[in-house]
Order: C-alpha cells, then structure tokens, then sequence
C-alpha cells in the first residue's frame, strides 16, 4: 500500500514504473528470470473517509482485472467494479446453496462420429437454473474457481455424470462403448485426493474406467509438479482417459502432451470457427490431427455449428466432434432421444457425414 497524495494520472505512473522495473530480467544462479506483475490501483476520496480495508479490496478487485485482461497490466479502480464485487459475493452465496441443495444439474452434449453418425459419448456440463432463469457457466464457474467451490461442483458434475451414464448402459441397447467426458478444474487435480474420488464413482456405480474420459486444461499440465504427474498416472492406470481441453490455446507443447499420460485432445473452437475462411486455421488443425496421430491421441474438434466445418473436419482427418450442429447441451431425460438415431439405426445422421465427404483418415 503507497500512503502519498497523488492524483490519478500520478498514481497510474508510479503504478507504471513498478511494472516496467519489474519486467526487467533477475539474475539468480541458474540464469536470468523474467516475472510480470499485475497492478491494481484503488484511492480515497478527497476527505480520505474510505477506510483500509475498504481500499485494499478495491485494490485487490482492480488487481485481478489486469489479471483477466492479459495480465502485466495496472488497472485503476472504478465505481462499476464495485457492483461487480457485490455479484460475485452474492453469486458464491447462492452457489453454496445451490451445492448444498442439490440445484446444480449436469447437462449433456453429445460427440459425434461424423461419418457414421453415431454418438461415442457425451460432455457432461454444469448448468444451474434460479427461478426460471439459467446462470450462464461463464458467470458462475470463475466465482467457483476462485472461492473453492469448484471442487465440491466439479465433484458433484462427475458423479451425476457416472450415475447418468450407468443407468443408459442398464436401460439402453448398444450403449455400452459409450463414453463420458467430465471437466477436471486444476484446483480438483491438486487438492489430492482426485484418484480416490474417481475410484469411488466408477464403483458405486459400478464403471469401467475406459468409460470415462477427464477433460484437463493446458493451464493444469504447466502445474508440472511431481504430484500432478502422479495423480493422471494414477488416473490413467484405473482406465481413465486423461483429455486436453482447448488445445492450442494456451502454452502447452509438444513435449508436455509426450511427458504426460494424456489419451485425447481436444481441438479448440476458436480454430474451428476460422474453417474455410482463414487458411491458417486449416494448418493449425491439420497440424493437431497430424500431432495426435503421431502420438497414438484420440481428437475430437469443438464448436462445429456448420457443414463447412464439419467438411473440412473430415477431410483434415477428424471424425469425432461436439456443437450446436449436432446439438446443444441437454438435460438427461432429453439424452435417449439423442441416442434414437444411432440405437435404431436411423441414417439421418449417417447422411450427415456422407454429404461432409467420403474420405477420411480414420484412425
């Protein structure tokens, strides 16, 4: 905290100068060190009436600001932030009210086998209604994360999600190579005792560990700490199949996805969109599909809303996918009927991946 009478400008200078200072490279013993700093600015009123902790939790809101915005950055404190904070808080109140009453329901989106036009699993996600009016997950997941209670809903999504997919394996004919696909927060991976949980689930509900595919993010696997390796070995050593979200995206590499015991990656929607429109979104995906058939990794592709996509998917080599084209996420009564074509044998989805194009690089 710097007690000093400065104005605005003057404050985001001195705020300024500390970044830059800090961006310059520290020399340890193993070499050079380069580290950014976010910045977060808040100041009294002229009477100085707001008191200490007052101004350090604007600071620190204005801090994480920068953070969102790219990080290395100073952010000045303002009013509409303030009603930002009193979201969040209310928000992490009914959450864990929500966690306690069960309110938070796991929806499903299907991935789908483009030229054959069978579903091969589905995406559990958390939805959470109030009143007639759904929270959106980009709202409500940062306050999770932030507050802890990602781990007590990433834990209850994963055992919805085995319950639901243990019921259509006993009640559904030709369901039992389905898979189910449950985001795994980074937070869920460290708190230790991950392996445990998914051991409880695939037991209760009596699942083979090749059914059920954890979706990590880029961010979890820069984590490359000893007990991180330890528990998606552990994990994968139960079955499970251990997928990359949103690949390409953030800083992971070709070594990271060779070191780890990954089995699927999944192709990010912002290349996806980019299909038949930007060329370099054609070689980044065929980049990843020729990657993942050199590493032996299954791939699906994200966010397909159009038959353009859903084309050159096939013809770069990618066959599973998962988007509006094929359908939004469901709640699980709407689940059998998603499962109909393929449990009937109805060929309209079939159809669909013959008029993407009859070649294709399957795996």
């Amino acid at each position: 905290i710097v007690s000093c009478r400065l104005d605005h400008d003057s404050a985001h200078e001195l705020a300024d100068r500390i970044r830059q200072t800090f961006y310059r490279p520290f020399e340890l013993g193993a070499g050079e060190v380069f580290v950014t700093v976010s910045i977060g600015i808040a100041m009294t009123d002229h009477q100085g009436s707001t008191g200490a902790s007052v101004l350090i939790q604007e600071a620190d809101t204005a801090m994480y600001r920068s953070k969102a915005a790219g990080r290395n950055m100073v952010t000045m404190f303002d009013h509409s932030m303030r009603e930002s904070i009193a979201r969040r808080v209310e928000l992490e109140r009914m959450l864990r009210r929500a966690l306690e009453h069960g309110d938070i329901q796991a929806w499903y989106q299907p991935i789908v086998s483009i030229t054959s036009g069978r579903v091969k699993g589905f995406e559990a996600l958390a939805r959470w209604e109030v009143d007639g009016w759904m929270i959106s997950p980009a709202e409500f997941i940062p306050v999770a994360e932030e507050s802890g209670l990602i781990i007590p809903l990433g834990n209850h999504v994963l055992d919805e999600a085995c319950r639901h997919l243990a019921w259509l394996r006993r009640n559904l004919a030709d369901t039992q190579d389905l898979y189910m696909s449950v985001n795994l927060s980074p937070r869920q991976l460290w708190a230790g005792d991950i392996v445990e949980t998914v051991v409880d689930a695939l037991r209760r509900y009596e699942l083979p560990g090749e059914t059920l595919s954890l979706e990590i993010t880029e961010g979890a696997m820069m984590d490359d700490s000893v007990a991180t390796i330890a528990a998606m070995t552990a994990l994968r050593s139960l079955g499970v199949r251990l997928t990359v979200d949103d690949f390409g995206t953030g800083y992971s590499s070709l070594s990271y996805l060779k070191r780890f015991p990954v089995s699927m990656v999944k192709i990010d929607k912002s290349f996806v969109d980019g299909l038949g429109q930007h060329e370099s979104d054609s070689s980044i995906v065929a980049a990843i599909v020729a990657m993942s058939s050199a590493l032996g990794l299954d791939l699906v592709a994200e966010g397909v809303e159009t038959m353009e996509q859903a084309r050159h998917l096939v013809a770069l080599g990618c066959d599973q996918v998962q988007g509006y084209l094929y359908g939004p996420a469901a709640p699980s009564t709407v689940v059998p009927e998603l499962l109909m074509p393929m449990a009937l044998g109805d060929t309209e989805w079939a159809a669909r991946g013959r008029r993407c194009g009859t070649t294709s690089r399957r795996r």
